[in-house]
């Protein structure tokens, strides 16, 4: 009868000792889990800095073009006016010169 218990009880211990083992194994994988979900972060929050940094800058550039383009823009609409200027101009002095001739 204690041989039983002693042999149970071993067996007990062995399988507690087992289970004790396979948490252990658990834990160990959770932890290189956490290790690789905490580089993974790090890894995706220094490509969002990046990204950000690249939009930034993206978008200052397009500040600077659409800059350039309003001052290109005003300068075809006073070039547009002065040859106007000088179509009417040119009219005048063609008419003139015909009342000139006459």
């Amino acid at each position: 009868e204690n041989m039983r218990g002693i042999l149970s009880s071993s067996a007990c211990c062995a399988h507690v000792r087992e289970r004790l083992e396979e948490s252990e194994e658990s834990e160990s994988h959770a932890h290189a889990g956490q290790r690789e979900l905490k580089l993974k972060c790090a890894q995706f929050e220094e490509q969002r800095a990046s990204l950000q940094q690249s939009l930034d800058e993206s978008q200052l550039e397009l500040a600077g073009a659409r800059e350039h383009l309003q001052t290109c823009q005003q300068s075809v609409h006073e070039l547009e006016g002065r040859v106007t200027q000088l179509q009417r101009d040119g009219e005048v002095a063609a008419q003139q010169g015909l009342e000139a001739q006459q």
